[in-house]
């Protein structure tokens, strides 16, 4: 069952970035939705299943760029599977913690992306300060979906979403 849920909520991030990029954008950068469930996934499971959602969620986003198939599969497997190993040395029951590990998470991602498609030709530093923002943007994001989280979980006695495998 937890899978299944956990499928739909990369399913979901990744058609809300893919249509609602340009809405949500700030300054042209975008949040990188699917990876705050990647990270989360990654460290409440294990590294098996940060490369699996972190493939899942790369081929997602790659359905939706077609020019560059196969980018956001290997950046998110790479950063899924990391966060996975060094999930034992984290502490995530702290907010900020979390809110660091999206960080470095969303800018390795956002770069690494960058990198790839700069592998054809010099782009200019235009997109790696676009990369940078939509890093920041995200683990933004990232931090304030899971506060609230915490609140509901705190209010209404729900299980929480740092409550997996360890």
């Amino acid at each position: 069952m937890r899978w299944i849920v956990e499928a739909l909520w990369l399913a979901a991030g990744a058609i809300a970035y893919a249509t609602l990029g340009k809405e949500i954008a700030l300054l042209g950068a975008v949040p990188i939705l699917p990876l705050i469930t990647i990270v989360r996934i990654a460290i409440t499971s294990d590294e098996l299943a940060g490369n699996l959602s972190g493939f899942g969620a790369g081929f997602l986003l790659d359905l939706f760029s077609l020019e560059w198939f196969g980018a956001s599969m290997l950046v998110g497997s790479v950063v899924g599977y990391t966060l996975g190993v060094a999930r034992k040395h984290l502490v995530i029951g702290n907010l900020a913690t979390r809110g660091v590990v999206l960080l470095v998470s969303a800018e390795v991602f956002a770069i690494g992306i960058v990198l790839i498609k700069s592998a054809r030709g010099a782009p200019g530093p235009e997109p790696f300060i676009t990369a940078f923002a939509s890093g920041v943007y995200t683990a933004l994001v990232g931090v304030a979906w899971w506060f609230c989280v915490d609140l509901a979980r705190g209010i209404f006695g729900w299980r929480g979403l740092w409550d997996g495998a360890r």
